[in-house]
């Protein structure tokens, strides 16, 4: 009889800045461990006040299937009812193709420049999306 692996996979939660939550994550992202990364940030989503970027720092990702992938499509449906952005930092290249083979790279907001953060007013958003060659205008209704 064969065993499966145990998943390492882990979701630590990063102090960030007052508008943003930043979520760790590291090991394979898949059927076993979505719940858990679905969990967490449906936690940090009904905190008050809510907050306007949600980070998934994914440098450490070593897999993501297609239930990662689904995960994170339903993570960014829910940032984006609460009004919030869903960045996906780090992304390893793995990662990357997975998105643009999937046609769902467009669905997650780019990482905004270093040099110039969020400010109140969605403006680091608008920054990110014009030197991601994007507009609101772009996105449709």
């Amino acid at each position: 009889m064969t065993t499966r692996p145990q998943n390492d996979f882990h979701v630590t939660v990063t102090p960030s800045e007052a508008d943003e939550v930043l979520l760790r994550l590291s090991g394979d992202l898949d059927y076993d461990s979505a719940d858990e990364l679905l969990a967490a940030a449906r936690d940090r989503l009904a905190l008050e006040p809510v907050p306007r970027v949600v980070r998934l720092d994914c440098a450490r990702l070593t897999t993501c299937d297609s239930m990662g992938l689904a995960t994170l499509l339903m993570i960014e449906r829910i940032a984006s009812d609460t009004g919030a952005a869903l960045r996906l930092d780090g992304r390893p290249d793995f990662l990357r193709r997975l998105l643009e083979v999937t046609g769902t790279l467009d669905q997650f907001a780019p990482a905004p420049p270093a040099e110039s953060p969020a400010s109140a007013d969605g403006e680091g958003i608008r920054q990110a999306q014009q030197a991601d060659g994007r507009t609101r205008s772009d996105q449709g209704p």
